[in-house]
């Protein structure tokens, strides 16, 4: 049995790192459907462009999940190995570095107008989209930052060899993750949404009303940008980012278990939302704190 388990975490490993490969096979497939359809070639379907940009987020998505698990597994079988660790730093930098920065030009060509009538609506105002029509050298090295910055990320993780409580600078995997949701976010129904549909019924006016501003903002290509550069830039960054092990282990009582369990829920039915909210609320919290801290410790 020891024998078989010290193998798990090796095995997702290779499976987060198929995940990656496999986001960046769907940004290549995106690409390639959207000249089709403005060619008015033959598809399949003339959604499936969306689809795929949707599964190359997604499968990063799932690339986080299956790296969360590797080092679970490796922590519960006690199954470490530095081949592990070497595997581990590998997959993380095609997964969560090279495909959402394949993704991130992906969604560039789209905006910019490179591709034309594919009749996804990036906001980008028709100056400034010919403007970077003809700049595709200024687009790559923009979508070369948040790789380069993984690379520098997992590589110093990888120098630090004692353990703490918090990261320095946010991990690899939350920001791949966050990366891939806020690229493709328009481009996936809420499981609440598909039960709606579903069981045939129509979503409350008031509802698309709320989330109208929500998914406005995700389709504004300067958002999406902002989003890339600070998200790369907190990686290399020596902000503090506290362990969510740690967060639940320290917090969690009785009196709030509750509370973990509704916003379980929540985070099922409309995943992309609360994944957004909780992301972008640790991120700040983060910041508030590393800033804070570093004041009271000039003035004191």
């Amino acid at each position: 049995m020891k024998r078989i388990t010290r193998y798990i975490p090796n095995t997702l490993t290779v499976l987060s790192l198929f995940a990656g490969f496999l986001s960046v096979l769907f940004s290549i497939q995106a690409l390639s459907d959207l000249y089709l359809v403005s060619l008015k070639k033959t598809v399949y379907s003339e959604s499936l462009p969306e689809e795929f940009l949707a599964l190359a987020g997604l499968s990063i998505l799932l690339a986080s999940i299956l790296d969360f698990l590797d080092g679970l597994s490796a922590r519960l079988f006690n199954a470490y190995s530095n081949l592990g660790k070497q595997l581990d730093s590998l997959a993380d930098f095609v997964s969560f570095g090279l495909a959402p920065g394949v993704l991130f030009f992906t969604v560039t060509l789209i905006a910019v107008d490179r591709i034309p009538d594919t009749g996804l609506p990036y906001i980008l105002e028709d100056s400034l989209a010919t403007l970077f029509y003809g700049k595709l050298f200024f687009l790559k090295v923009l979508a070369f930052i948040f790789p380069v910055c993984t690379l520098f990320r997992l590589a110093k993780f990888n120098l630090n060899t004692k353990k703490k409580n918090y990261f320095e600078g946010l991990p690899s995997t939350y920001a791949g993750a966050i990366i891939s949701l806020t690229l493709t976010f328009n481009f996936y129904l809420t499981p609440w949404a598909k039960l709606f549909q579903g069981l045939g019924l129509t979503i409350p006016e008031e509802i698309l009303f709320m989330v109208k501003p929500v998914n406005w903002i995700f389709f504004n290509y300067f958002f999406l940008t902002l989003m890339y550069l600070l998200v790369s830039f907190l990686m290399i960054s020596h902000i503090r980012f506290y362990r969510l092990d740690f967060i639940l282990k320290k917090y969690m009582n009785k009196k709030i278990i509750p509370l973990f369990l509704a916003i379980g829920i929540l985070s099922v039915l409309f995943f992309k939302y609360i994944f957004i909210l909780i992301s972008f609320g640790y991120m700040l919290v983060s910041l508030v704190y590393h800033f804070v801290s570093k004041k009271n410790k000039e003035t004191s």
